[in-house]
C-alpha cells in the first residue's frame, strides 16, 4: 500500500507519466479503530481532497441566489 502513497516521491503510471494526486490517503486505522473514531478521522479529510480536486480541474462555483 505504501506504493500508492506520494509521501515517497511522485507516483508515476507504466509509461513514466507522473500522477497528478495521491490515490489513497492513509489513516491510523488500528489506533482509530481502538478509539473508535475511524469514520470521524476519514470524514475530516474528504472537504479537503474534494476541494482540492474541484481547484485541479478549474471548477468554479456559481454565486447562490
Amino acid at each position: 500500500m505504501e506504493s500508492l502513497d506520494r509521501a515517497g516521491g511522485p507516483l508515476t503510471d507504466n509509461r513514466g507519466r507522473q500522477c497528478m494526486r495521491d490515490i489513497v490517503e492513509f489513516v491510523p486505522f488500528a489506533r482509530d479503530m481502538m478509539l473508535g473514531n475511524l469514520s470521524e478521522d476519514v470524514l475530516r479529510k474528504v472537504p479537503t481532497e474534494f476541494c482540492t480536486y474541484m481547484e485541479k480541474v478549474g471548477y468554479i462555483p456559481k454565486p447562490l441566489g
